[in-house]
């Protein structure tokens, strides 16, 4: 998910850490993801490059290299850092979401859609 604007407003709500808008991404990695990360991710990872702890995050485990992940926040490089923990690479990485903005599963690559004024509303 892709989002595109000229409103800067509008932009930095959907964007800002404080707003804690939830925002999904469908995660690959090169290793297995165990039920370990589940916990992990849920108290939160200390980062010591920014001194601070993320807030916690949801993990959906798929399969043995998949898995969603939701966060509500978007430090630098986030996911691949935060499975980097557990020295996983992160080898796929597709946001289907922020908030109620989602990823229209009948785009191809490369297409794309206007919002509708209840998704722009939502945010």
């Amino acid at each position: 998910l892709l989002l595109l604007t000229n409103d800067g407003q509008w932009s930095r709500r959907l964007t800002e850490p404080r707003s804690r808008l939830g925002k999904v991404y469908r995660v690959e990695t090169e290793q297995p993801i165990t039920p370990e990360y589940i916990e992990v991710f849920a108290r939160g990872l200390y980062f010591a490059y920014e001194d601070l702890t993320t807030l916690p995050a949801e993990l959906v485990i798929l399969d043995s290299h998949s898995a969603l992940l939701t966060l509500h926040e978007g430090r630098y490089h986030q996911v691949k850092r935060m499975f980097g923990h557990f020295q996983n690479k992160v080898i796929g990485l597709h946001r289907l979401s922020m908030g109620a903005i989602q990823l229209d599963p009948q785009l191809s690559p490369g297409q794309y859609r206007a919002l509708t004024a209840a998704e722009i509303a939502s945010i």
